[in-house]
């Protein structure tokens, strides 16, 4: 018997969508597939049914099953694809769940962890898997996503999604076929420094002088290394007295990489100004008789990170979120929403030790530092993973041939929410206008 054998290198696609989906259950718009990204081709789906059987059962005057029903069922799908500046915004849209969106193309997507509810937004897969089978897959969401990179070639993304349960057969248009635009590690630049200053490091006091009235003073600070300023910090205050003014103390020492602090202040919330900058550990700003002047704005951020970007052999950024499919009496065959609990975020590189040490110092004095892995393949293509508030650990050195590398690792407990700050963010630059609209 003959047949026409199937090439997944011809029969099989995928299809992807920017929108998330309306409602649960419901496969977002034939229209929103947008994307055919390139796949290894052996990126199948799974769709696992549960069945109730009375196998173990007796009264059936013998040992074998005489019924079995369908009870539940489970969808699944792996990738290991490489990453293209869709694909980038795509992977983090519906592994963190909010997108913040500035420009008007490119567009710039600032990824966060969702917080504002813990069920996840979910979008929904178009499959061919052969010339007549046809599916969507809806209600799916990333529980588990590594992006990787080295000196050459795009960046690898390796994810695992999580649905309802539900499938949908049936035929839909594929998008029309376009060239993907790479993100590559030959573009990635890795940088590090010190991160935002913690304020409660810095006295804060009031003494005479002037003649002001009584009020509330507010100040933040921020870092100079040799690179440039960090972000600044999370916002103190002080009651100020009548005829009086406030003092600030710089701490007595400064992380490793830090030559001076920078105090920005006013007596409103939120609209600190530059006071004074070049202040020195154990240092001190007063504030004048006369007030605060109306200095420079706060920087929008860091430039005190420094490139090590030779030194890295490779870096892999791992995010686990924990997601599980919501199953309640009434929900049928499948979930009732996508729920996520405990989001998580690690960091691994592998970088060359050089003669005058500058890691290990930091591990061994736990040192918070900002990590930043930023791709720039173009102007519609790329890609920013930030760690504002990490205290790396390198357990022991290692060698590539006979070069001395430190194995930097950043896992759970080693991401700080620090003042307010995210523990990670993730940019993507390019073409598309939103992801997490409704469709």
């Amino acid at each position: 018997m003959s047949y026409e054998p199937q090439s997944i290198l011809i029969s099989k696609n995928v299809a992807l969508a920017a929108n998330k989906q309306n409602a649960y259950q419901t496969p977002v718009a034939a229209a929103a597939y947008v994307s055919r990204p390139r796949t290894p081709g052996t990126s199948f789906a799974s769709i696992t049914p549960t069945f109730y059987s009375d196998e173990q059962l007796s009264n059936k005057g013998h040992q074998f099953p005489t019924t079995k029903q369908r009870t539940m069922q489970a969808t699944t799908f792996d990738g290991t694809w490489d990453v293209d500046n869709f694909l980038a915004g795509w992977l983090f849209a519906f592994a963190m769940g909010a997108d913040t969106v500035t420009g008007a193309g490119p567009y710039t997507h600032l990824f966060k962890f969702l917080q504002s509810s813990n069920q996840m937004p979910v979008t929904s897969l178009l499959h061919q898997d052969t010339n007549d089978v046809w599916y969507q897959l809806p209600d799916m969401a990333i529980n588990d996503l590594q992006i990787s990179g080295k000196e050459s070639g795009p960046l690898s993304a390796q994810f695992k999604m999580v649905g309802s349960g539900k499938n949908v057969d049936g035929q839909v248009a594929l998008p029309a076929i376009s060239i993907p635009q790479f993100i590559f590690g030959s573009d990635t630049d890795v940088l590090i420094g010190p991160g935002a200053p913690d304020p409660t490091l810095f006295t804060l006091a009031t003494q005479a002088g002037g003649t002001q009235a009584a009020r509330t003073d507010y100040f933040k600070f921020t870092y100079t290394s040799a690179a440039g300023e960090t972000v600044a910090s999370s916002e103190v205050s002080i009651a100020v007295p009548l005829n009086s003014v406030a003092k600030v103390t710089a701490p007595a020492a400064f992380p490793p990489g830090v030559t001076s602090c920078t105090v920005y202040a006013s007596t409103s919330t939120g609209t600190e100004t530059k006071q004074q900058a070049g202040i020195a550990a154990a240092g001190t700003y007063t504030e004048p008789n006369t007030g605060f002047a109306a200095g420079a704005a706060l920087p929008t951020g860091t430039s005190a990170l420094s490139s090590i970007k030779e030194r890295v052999k490779q870096w892999a950024v791992h995010l686990v979120m924990d997601m599980q499919t919501n199953r309640a009496p009434g929900g049928g065959f499948f979930g009732t929403f996508t729920k996520v609990l405990k989001q998580r975020a690690n960091l691994q590189m592998q970088v060359a030790a050089k003669d005058v040490d500058d890691l290990r110092t930091l591990f061994v004095g736990d040192t918070p530092r900002n990590i930043q892995l930023k791709a720039n393949s173009g102007a519609a293509q790329q890609l920013t993973l930030d760690f504002p508030y990490v205290m790396p650990v390198a357990p022991a050195a290692t060698a590539s041939g006979v070069e001395i590398l430190w194995p930097i690792t950043v896992g759970d407990q080693d991401a700080l929410r620090w003042q307010g700050q995210e523990i990670f963010t993730a940019t993507v630059v390019n073409n598309v206008a939103s992801y997490l609209t409704g469709a």
